[in-house]
């Protein structure tokens, strides 16, 4: 996932966890944009470091803040053929049994509360309480939008802070991919959003709907 992006938008954002060590790191804001037609879409977060040692200390069902990364939708947009309705959201990672990741969206307003509740799983060492913990991080993430996620571990690309970016594939290149042909509807812009941290990479497939008519 980390192989050439020649449109893509730059901005950091990791995929695992980091805990003391990220409280010693000097976190610097970072914000990405990407014009829909109409509308934006607005990725914000901080950056934190990668350290190998904390995401093997992650539990099952785990959801990850992102550096507290937000997302802003402004427009029609679907992910994985899904609609997503405009909104603020947090974008969350979440660990699976098998010890991959996926991305999520959840509705802006109970992100803190769950990554203080991640912070208190994190240092729990008792693995029955920890469990409830993290059940109850997924408990208060109402209405969690999981997103289609392609995710892959290694690729000899190694981030060492967390890392967002947005890959702008262009214009009218999802009506085209629908055996439709150029102009037959209105323009309609495609993108991915791609969350890398250490040798963790996932990436989601965004794309806005082209309209009838155009």
């Amino acid at each position: 996932m980390l192989s050439s992006r020649s449109l893509r938008l730059s901005v950091l954002v990791p995929f695992g966890l980091v805990a003391a060590a990220a409280i010693a790191h000097p976190h610097v804001t970072r914000k990405i944009e990407l014009a829909l037609t109409p509308g934006k879409i607005a990725v914000q977060y901080f950056t934190v470091p990668y350290n190998e040692s904390h995401i093997g200390a992650v539990p099952s069902g785990y959801l990850w803040h992102l550096g507290f990364a937000t997302v802003e939708i402004d427009g029609a947009v679907t992910a994985g053929g899904e609609k997503v309705a405009p909104g603020k959201y947090h974008l969350f990672a979440q660990q699976t049994a098998e010890k991959t990741w996926s991305l999520a969206l959840i509705p802006q307003g109970a992100g803190r509360t769950i990554a203080g509740i991640g912070f208190q799983a994190f240092a729990e060492k008792d693995e029955a309480k920890r469990k409830d913990l993290v059940d109850k991080m997924n408990a208060t993430a109402t209405g969690k939008i999981p997103l289609k996620t392609e995710y892959h571990r290694g690729g000899g690309t190694k981030t060492e802070h967390l890392a967002i970016t947005i890959e702008d594939i262009g214009q009218n290149f999802g009506e085209l991919q629908q055996g439709g042909k150029a102009g037959d509807k209105s323009i309609g812009r495609d993108f991915v959003l791609h969350v890398d941290f250490g040798d963790l990479h996932g990436s989601v497939a965004f794309a806005e709907p082209a309209a009838a008519g155009g």
